[in-house]
């Protein structure tokens, strides 16, 4: 079933293996001459965009410049060290991180001599994979592939929690919140005033009450900023003691593949994407939905 799975999405057109993969992750055909939810608004923004801004904002250094330009430099991580040929001699100081420009997943933390065991090797291969034919995120195939170095945000043993704002236009409706990443992954959801959602995504609700960050209002103002203009974009920030750090962008979270739980949650989502009725506020939408 493997072997004939992965022969279906190397041979098979996009617009055909899409519906082919969202049948097997959501149970049904998506409706993408009419969409309604959030994850069929993804597919089919990802079978019909053509804009070279998507490339820009998914480039991972590219990208820095235009949050310098937007928001200030310091909401920027500093670039170590970027190129296609990562160095033999390392001299990073430790902790750093390596990171691929051209798509996602891809980052080694590395925090001492012994994690730099076969690490050229490693990241050097990441120069050849691309996202873009396999789940059809075609502004990774316009990206020219480079590795980049940074220091590693937090305490150098823990990457600090990023928070993920979802922007429709400048309209920021929720954040996504990541714990327990290496070891028990939870997710959890809340809207703008840190209200908490009712949204499973992929791994299970954290039980806890997570604390509002204490740069919450700037990050929703920066996300706003960066999510103008595009139907929808996913503007990822860390906080430190000294204020919020910018993440990346991404413009098709889990590419459209993974169930909000309930159904009512993509619902909702989808009813904030530009082609859907405006007007509507998050909160009361969200109260409708008993995902309050």
């Amino acid at each position: 079933m493997r072997r004939l799975y992965h022969w279906t999405l190397d041979t098979l057109p996009p617009a055909v293996s899409q519906r082919f993969q969202y049948l097997l992750s959501h149970g049904r055909l998506p409706n993408l001459r009419e969409p309604k939810t959030f994850n069929e608004h993804v597919l089919r923004m990802k079978l019909t965009w053509d804009d070279p801004r998507h490339v820009r904002f998914a480039d991972k250094l590219a990208v820095k410049d235009i949050v310098a330009e937007r928001l200030g430099p310091r909401w920027v991580t500093p670039t170590l060290w970027s190129g296609t040929s990562f160095p033999a001699n390392l001299d990073f100081p430790y902790p750093y991180v390596v990171k691929a420009n051209h798509g996602s997943g891809q980052v080694a933390f590395v925090r001492s001599e012994q994690d730099e065991v076969g690490l050229a090797e490693r990241v050097s291969r990441w120069l050849d994979k691309r996202l873009a034919r396999k789940w059809a995120e075609g502004w990774y195939a316009r990206i020219e592939p480079k590795l980049l170095v940074e220091p590693m945000l937090g305490d150098g043993v823990e990457a600090p929690l990023d928070y993920k704002f979802y922007g429709f236009d400048g309209n920021v409706v929720c954040v996504q919140v990541d714990t327990g990443r290496f070891g028990e992954h939870k997710r959890s959801f809340y809207d703008p005033g840190w209200g908490k959602l009712r949204i499973e995504f992929g791994y299970p609700i954290d039980p806890s009450d997570i604390p509002a960050p204490r740069y919450l209002s700037e990050m929703v103002s920066a996300a706003s900023e960066l999510s103008r203009g595009f139907d929808f974009a996913r503007v990822d920030f860390y906080e430190l003691e000294s204020g919020p750090r910018f993440g990346e962008v991404t413009f098709a979270p889990a590419s459209g593949l993974t169930r909000y739980e309930p159904r009512s949650a993509d619902e909702w989502l989808g009813t904030f994407w530009p082609q859907a009725p405006a007007g509507r506020s998050a909160a009361p939408a969200a109260e409708r939905r008993g995902l309050v």
